[in-house]
């Protein structure tokens, strides 16, 4: 039996474009011919299984893949530590994980610059950003900091990283790494990449059923609109603060650990 999988990032930071690449390729057809159903049995989002009342199953019905923007050390992976083999993460560089926030609705205009400088110090630590209201160091280390992440999973034995940037810039190269990493989904098939690359786009994926309303707790809400247009990408940091880019200057000057992960990745200025 292959050992569980996750795949994991900060909010808004590429773990979901990337699940939903995986997911295509491994259906091999249009978001619209996959239900909530199949897809939650095949891969799951956790947070979204457990909206349906259920668990990751850990016998032969064990998904490929399970994504999550829990920390590893939170209650809700507690059950599923000892199964854990492979972590994939995906990683983005800071200074636009904070453009993103500050242009995705919740910010006002007159607020950005403000707000931007903020983040710097908390990355991440905004409400929304999920239940461990982790910042962005501690959620990068604690997935991919090898000893930190093995603290968690004992029987870990491989960390794939990916960066937003790349997944964004070629996401074939990206979708063919994945798949070869998982190892469960059969040889990398580079014509299926191409059709799931084609079919599943933003705009197809948010007009199908899968992205419909969950049950659950949903059903004794109001009804959400659906999401528009994908907004495009920010501006950079220092467009839009520039006293928030000098800001993360002198956090990478002065915190030796978050300059380690910085550099790691390479988002070094």
């Amino acid at each position: 039996m292959s050992p569980l999988a996750w795949i994991s990032s900060c909010r808004q930071s590429g773990s979901a474009t990337a699940h939903l690449l995986l997911v295509g390729y491994l259906f091999d057809a249009p978001p619209h011919e996959v239900s909530q159903e199949a897809a939650l049995a095949a891969a799951p989002d956790l947070f979204q299984l457990c909206n349906w009342g259920r668990t990751v199953p850990l016998d032969e019905r064990r998904p490929h893949v399970v994504r999550t923007y829990a920390l590893p050390g939170e209650e809700i992976i507690a059950p599923y530590r000892a199964a854990t083999g492979k972590v994939v993460y995906v990683v983005r560089d800071p200074r636009s994980l904070i453009s993103a926030i500050v242009h995705g609705g919740r910010v006002k205009p007159g607020d950005r610059a403000r707000t931007a400088v903020e983040l710097v110090g908390a990355l991440g630590a905004i409400p929304g950003f999920g239940p461990s209201r982790a910042t962005w160091e501690d959620h990068v280390a604690e997935w991919t900091t090898p000893e930190r992440a093995r603290a968690h999973f004992p029987g870990l034995s491989e960390i794939c990283v990916v960066r937003y940037e790349d997944l964004t810039r070629d996401p074939a190269a990206a979708l063919r790494r994945l798949v070869a990493f998982l190892g469960t989904m059969g040889p990398v098939d580079d014509d299926r990449i191409k059709r799931t690359l084609a079919a599943w786009t933003p705009d197809a994926v948010r007009e199908a059923p899968i992205s419909s309303p969950l049950p659950g707790i949903e059903a004794f809400r109001d009804p959400r609109p659906r999401p528009g247009k994908a907004p495009d990408e920010p501006p950079p940091l220092a467009e839009i603060s520039p006293e928030a880019e000098e800001a993360y200057r002198r956090r990478i000057a002065g915190d030796a650990a978050f300059a380690a992960l910085v550099k790691r990745f390479g988002y070094l200025p």
